[in-house]
């Protein structure tokens, strides 16, 4: 290798990019100048201790004799060693620049299915909800420009299906209906089951009688036996009623259906609410068939204040509304606090439902709750034996409510009107106080819950 001369090089005749050559010129001329810098376009690094090492301006990266051309060398040698040089420079800066590329690109691919992903599931949390539909006829006018209240219930939910079984287990007609649809919707259907011998446990004699049916009901794991209570409007002690259940079947009931709940909003009527609902949570759960809390379903057969979804020790279940069908329509239009209020936790008990309405009823009802009864019988049979529809109803149950069930509710609004809507003319089937021959139940009527407002407000 020939050093660099230590004095300055005549100028160049030619840019280093073209011909370096010029053929007016001396050749021997341009050749010296040529072996006299070599390197005149690639700096010697300063306080380099190896002189045989140069360095690339654009890489700054050492580089041996080997990668430079050689002294002496014609002008198409080192044009051509330029052209080398260059397409070898290009060639790094082309794949510098495809790697960065490529990976700007992956990242923004992952970035765009990351918020595609967040977008589907804020969009997928707003569609479980609730679809409203009425039996024909039976729909009543909505304000259109009243801000909706959305109801909401996973489709995942199981529903239950509530039955006031207070006939007797010699009713082997009704209890047959019953046991059969509990076998068929085995894995897809839950069954509540009210027993009540006489508006409560009644006496000693009631072991023996409903023993054998409390311990066939009892395989079923989608079933729950609840005792009957009744609480007069939370004036009534029921601590009695509840420990005589226990003591009758210890270990066999899943907890207990609290009758005649008040629904006005009073000290009094929320601490005797308060009081039953802890006196039966606080119990041992070693009392009970699933060894677990107790099971609580209120039934005040109607709406009730917000405040008692709000209890230290609240009901699991509360029926709001408990009447014939012909009420559900004006039930929705009402401004409901159970509106609010998860339909898991919410049940209905409708009668006089015929056959071609069934299952548009059932499917209004799973709109708002996830308890529920229909039948078509009116209030002197509905509680005392299984109609003839039962397993149409449990059927519609399934469809619009079961576990892996392929028809759900979707998501619609339902509107609150502004005003008041008017019940209809009084006629000769006005509901009344009722008395059943097995349990003498009083039937909770709207004219009882009027009385009852007018007494606690």
């Amino acid at each position: 290798m020939v050093a660099p001369s230590q004095s300055p090089s005549p100028k160049m005749l030619a840019s280093p990019r073209g011909s370096i050559h010029d053929e007016q010129g001396s050749r021997q001329q341009d050749l010296q100048t040529i072996e006299n810098d070599l390197f005149r376009y690639v700096s010697k690094q300063p306080g380099n201790p190896f002189p045989e090492e140069y360095y690339d301006q654009g890489s700054k990266h050492a580089r041996k004799d080997s990668g430079f051309v050689k002294s002496g060398a014609t002008p198409e040698e080192i044009n051509l060693y330029l052209d080398q040089y260059n397409r070898k420079r290009c060639a790094r800066c082309t794949r510098t620049w495809q790697f960065n590329y490529g990976l700007s690109g992956i990242l923004g691919v992952v970035i765009l299915l990351v918020g595609y992903l967040a977008f589907q599931t804020t969009r997928t949390s707003h569609q479980f909800s609730t679809e409203v539909s009425l039996p024909l006829g039976k729909h009543v006018g909505m304000v259109q420009n009243k801000f909706p209240v959305i109801q909401q219930r996973a489709t995942s939910d199981q529903a239950n299906i509530i039955i006031p079984a207070y006939f007797g287990p010699e009713d082997t007609t009704s209890w047959g209906k019953v046991i059969s649809q509990i076998k068929k919707f085995h894995n897809v259907l839950g069954f509540t089951i009210i027993i009540n011998p006489s508006n409560g446990p009644g006496t000693t004699d009631e072991v023996t009688r409903y023993a054998t049916l409390i311990e066939s009901l009892a395989k079923f794991s989608n079933v729950k036996i609840i005792g009957y209570v009744h609480q007069s409007w939370g004036n009534r002690d029921i601590t009695s009623d509840v420990d005589t259940w226990l003591s009758y079947f210890p270990g066999k009931l899943d907890g207990f259906f609290l009758d005649e709940m008040p629904s006005i909003k009073s000290v009094k009527n929320l601490s005797a609410v308060q009081n039953n609902n802890a006196y039966i949570k606080k119990k041992s759960s070693s009392n009970f068939r699933s060894k677990n809390s107790p099971l609580i379903v209120q039934n005040p057969g109607t709406e009730v204040d917000a405040n008692f979804y709000r209890l230290s020790h609240k009901q699991d279940v509360t029926i709001i509304l408990e009447n014939h069908d012909i009420y559900l329509a004006q039930w929705i239009a009402l401004e409901r606090s159970s509106a609010y209020q998860n339909p898991s936790g919410l049940g209905m008990i409708l009668l006089t439902v015929s056959d071609s309405e069934i299952e548009s009823t059932v499917k209004t009802m799973l709109g708002y709750s996830r308890y529920i009864f229909a039948t078509r019988f009116a209030e002197a049979q509905a509680y005392t034996s299984i109609a003839s529809n039962f397993g149409t109803f449990v059927s519609a149950v399934y469809k619009y409510g079961g576990t892996g069930s392929t028809k759900k509710i979707k998501t619609t609004a339902v509107r609150v009107p502004t005003t008041k809507v008017k019940r209809p003319a009084a006629t000769k089937s006005k509901l009344k106080a009722q008395v059943t021959k097995s349990t003498k139940r009083r039937f909770p009527t709207a004219a009882a819950r009027r009385k009852q407002t007018s007494s606690r407000s």
